[in-house]
Formats: structure tokens, sequence, C-alpha cells
């Protein structure tokens, strides 16, 4: 029964060739018709869930708090800190200067603000002894400070050198100063 309709349909189409060709260029036209008017994809996966789930509404009002879909996150390398630092900044003073791309750019690890105020954001103790190592280094530090030339560098070991005869540093106090400055030089 089969293979008699498919010998029907075989001779309808070799006695009727420009008809056969015919009715396939309309129902190519008419399919592509149909699928221009009714067929879409929407490639972006947030529309795969509907937004009245209660925890897709929060998950909505969290992306309008912080924004995390506008935000471009950039991590400088580079082979010391102080390089990173300087890289980073002239990044961010760069795209700064691209108002029309970049509504705002930040430095969340640094920037001005770090640089002025970043011991208070140091645990108690840690500030503690950051703070006592820079009082006892406080007279070498303002001697490189005025003179950052090799001068400068001279009086405050001359500074080093008065302490420790007066007896108040021991030379245990200066030994990763002095290899420092030894593998400097």
């Amino acid at each position: 029964m089969l293979t008699s309709a498919v010998v029907r349909i075989i001779d309808v189409c070799t006695r009727h060739p420009w008809w056969v060709a015919l009715i396939g260029l309309l129902l190519t036209i008419g399919c592509v018709a149909y699928t221009t008017t009714h067929f879409a994809i929407n490639s972006n996966i947030s529309m795969l869930l509907s937004d009245k789930l209660e925890w897709r509404q929060r998950e909505l009002d969290l992306e309008k708090a912080f924004g995390r879909f506008q935000r471009i996150i950039v991590v400088v390398d580079a082979p010391t800190p102080e390089l990173a630092g300087q890289a980073t900044t002239a990044l961010a003073e760069a795209l700064a200067k691209n108002k029309d791309q970049f509504k705002a750019v930040s430095q969340p690890a640094g920037g001005d603000f770090f640089a002025r105020h970043g011991l208070l954001f140091l645990p108690t103790e840690e500030l503690r002894t950051n703070l006592s190592q820079l009082k006892q280094g406080e007279p070498l530090i303002s001697d490189l400070a005025a003179d950052p030339s090799l001068r400068g560098m001279v009086n405050a070991l001359q500074d080093a050198l008065l302490g420790l005869r007066s007896g108040a540093l021991k030379l245990d106090d200066f030994s990763r100063t002095f290899s420092m400055a030894s593998g400097t030089l």
C-alpha cells in the first residue's frame, strides 16, 4: 500500500514537473514569510525565567542595587606592587577621560583615598606594629624624605649609627635595613 502511494506521487511529479516546481517554490516562499514574522530568538538568559518568581524579584532588586553586570573589573599584573599601582593609576586616569563610554572609574583597592587613609583599614594589632615601626624609623624616614639622594641615605645611616652609639638601638634592629641597602647598592 505504501509502495503504490509512492509510485503514484512519483508518476504525478514526472508528468507535471513545472507544476511541482511552482508549488515547491510557493511553499518555500510561504515558509520563509511565516518564519520571518513568527520565529525569533532571544539570547538574553535572564528572560528564560519569569520575573514574577519571588526569588527572581529579589535577584532583580539586588542587581538594581549593585549593578554587577554594568561593571568591568580589570586586574593589573606587574612584577612589583609599585609598578602595578602606577599602571592601575595610569589606566584609571585614561579611562576616566572617556566619559561617554565609562560612567565612573574607581580603584577599589587603591587610589587617592587609600593612599591617604589606608592605615585605617588594618586590624588593630597590625596597625600598632606598623605605627611603632614608623615611629622608630621616623628620623631615618625624615632624612630620606628631605633628601632622596645618596647624601640623604648617608645622613640616615649616620642617624642610625648615632642611635647605636647611644644605646637606644641595637645592631639587630638594622639587620634587615642594612641587608636591603647592601642588596640595592
